[in-house]
């Protein structure tokens, strides 16, 4: 007899069901994974959308003095493009988030 003769040849069927299973759990592990990141995100879109609503309040309080109005809209304008800049960042963060999720996510 040959070693050949006594060689554990799997199952096919065996072989893709536990390879399957394998990339499912990974699938899921990644997928568990970048809902945290979108989550994260989403949290911080919301505090930018606070912080535009306080200074919208700070800035309309009229409680302002007149030589500092200038100043005021300088820093309203400085803070508002800063936050637009962080917006469009997270929110393009998101989609490539998204993206990846669509390719990773579990299959039935």
């Amino acid at each position: 007899m040959t070693a050949a003769a006594f060689t554990f040849t799997p199952d096919a069927d065996f072989v893709d069901r536990a390879l399957d299973a394998e990339l499912r759990r990974d699938s899921e592990s990644v997928d568990r994974k970048l809902r945290t990141m979108l989550a994260a995100i989403d949290d911080a879109l919301a505090g930018i959308s606070d912080a535009r609503e306080e200074l919208h309040t700070l800035y309309t309080a009229g409680d302002v003095e007149e030589s500092g109005d200038v100043a005021a809209r300088d820093q309203d304008l400085s803070t508002r493009l800063y936050l637009a800049h962080a917006e469009s960042d997270l929110r393009a963060a998101a989609a490539i988030l998204r993206s990846h999720r669509q390719l990773t996510s579990p299959r039935p």
